[in-house]
């Protein structure tokens, strides 16, 4: 974490998803502080009524930022670290210091399997992914297998319907392409999923390499965008047909994560 900018939280994954979507609402970033100071003494203290805590404080200033930002540009980098040292002041418990830590170290590992790509200000598709560890080894699999999720957003003024998808998987050990798949390939898990704008979709899938050193996971999903106007949304009245982009989405075996790298990407 560095210097005055806006710092953007990504979702926690949820790797028992894998293989399904659906619609979901963007998690603001206010509430997704919200979810971490909650787990602190000093937000507990909030929870149970105490009006008087430096939480009450804490939750007035994380809705004034909300209506702020509605969940794209992030929260102001100066502000949280107010607020996590106001929290600190107030719990005085050197276990939020341990549970804060945790949770940036995880934004920092989201940050690092994450990427955003928008394509002519319509989709904005946003992938992330973990690899499973072995609940016995604590250890990646081998071969090391993933799971990532993928937020398809319509943040145009047309409604727009998912077609088909492109895939490509790379593993870097190999140097190569060790999976695709092919251009027009039907939907995603199953769906065909149809978005009016300011609607997100959200799927979680999966994938394995070869090799334990890593890789990446890139593609592009065919659009069908429709007039406004219209008032039903046959491929007959669509605007145009694109391709959104997916940009590469890193496959990390082993994580090396610093507090610096979750600054704004």
């Amino acid at each position: 974490m560095k210097g005055k900018g806006a710092i953007r939280l990504i979702e926690p994954m949820d790797t028992e998803l894998w293989g399904t979507g659906g619609l979901m609402p963007r998690v603001s970033q206010a509430d997704l502080l919200r979810m971490v100071i909650r787990n602190t003494s000093w937000g507990m203290k909030k929870e149970d009524g105490d009006s008087d805590s430096a939480a009450a404080e804490i939750s007035k200033d994380l809705t004034a930022q909300s209506s702020e930002h509605e969940g794209l540009e992030g929260l102001r980098e100066d502000r949280i670290r107010e607020i996590i040292t106001l929290g600190f002041k107030e719990g005085k418990d050197i276990n939020d210091g341990f549970f804060v830590r945790r949770f940036l170290a995880e934004q920092a590992k989201l940050h690092r399997c994450t990427s955003v790509a928008t394509t002519d200000e319509i989709v904005r598709v946003e992938g992330t992914s973990t690899v499973l560890m072995d609940e016995t080894t604590n250890s990646p699999q081998q071969p090391p297998v993933f799971c990532y999720r993928i937020s398809i957003e319509n943040v145009g003024d047309n409604a727009f319907t998912l077609l088909g998808r492109h895939w490509e998987i790379y593993d870097s050990g190999e140097e190569k392409i060790i999976a695709e798949v092919p251009y027009g390939s039907r939907g995603v898990v199953g769906l065909s999923p149809s978005l009016e704008p300011e609607e997100r979709f959200v799927y979680y899938s999966g994938c394995s390499l070869h090799s334990s050193s890593g890789g990446w996971i890139r593609g592009s999903f065919e659009m069908v965008l429709f007039d406004e106007n219209m008032e039903t949304e046959s491929i007959s009245d669509a605007i145009s047909i694109f391709g959104a982009t997916v940009s590469p989405i890193p496959l990390e075996v082993e994580i090396e994560a610093t507090n610096e790298e979750i600054s704004e990407q």
